[in-house]
């Protein structure tokens, strides 16, 4: 019939009851009717069962999601009930997508580090150069001095970017054309 005849402690601290408030209650109450009917097919089955019968069911209920194990308790061949272990899964979830994203960001921050290195080495040897053709030519002045100026400074931009990159502990996404998303080096 569905009543509640006992409540174990960890039980009672999960739906926030004493065990007087639960026992003798029907399972079902308290659930909203989507939820009531499929806890109540599941027990009709188990029921018919007529056997010792498990019946596993993922709950999604008031912001949480629970696994239900149902088992069928048999004594001298007659069916006297059922128990039901509740487990919480959210924090279970919760501790699985904070992992994702923790190795998210630690193969982010590595591929960051990595790709500022290899760009800091031709920009070391870029820098040099445009310095040593800056001053052979800063003293004849022209177009060729300038653009050795222009080197030097996009050069220094771009030790700029490394830099960042090399700073990076968390990260933000940003639309980049399409459904291309890149991580926005400035946040």
């Amino acid at each position: 019939d569905h009543m509640i005849t006992y409540v174990n402690p960890s039980a009672q601290a999960m739906l926030g009851k004493q065990e007087w408030e639960l026992i003798g209650r029907n399972f079902i109450d308290g659930f909203p009717p989507d939820k009531a009917q499929e806890l109540t097919s599941v027990l009709r089955r188990l029921s018919g069962a007529g056997r010792s019968t498990t019946r596993d069911l993922i709950l999604n209920y008031i912001d949480r999601e629970y696994s239900l194990s149902f088992r069928n308790v048999i004594r001298d061949g007659e069916l006297i009930g059922t128990t039901v272990v509740v487990n919480d899964l959210t924090e279970k979830k919760m501790l699985e997508q904070e992992r994702a994203i923790r190795e998210r960001l630690t193969g982010v921050v590595e591929m960051a580090g990595a790709a500022a290195h290899e760009l800091n080495q031709p920009l070391a040897v870029i820098s040099g150069h445009a310095e040593l053709l800056l001053r052979d030519t800063e003293k004849s002045g022209g177009k060729i001095a300038k653009r050795a100026k222009t080197i030097l400074e996009q050069v220094e931009r771009l030790g700029t970017l490394t830099r960042k990159f090399t700073s990076i502990v968390t990260y933000k996404t940003k639309e980049c054309g399409g459904n291309i998303k890149i991580v926005d080096i400035d946040k």
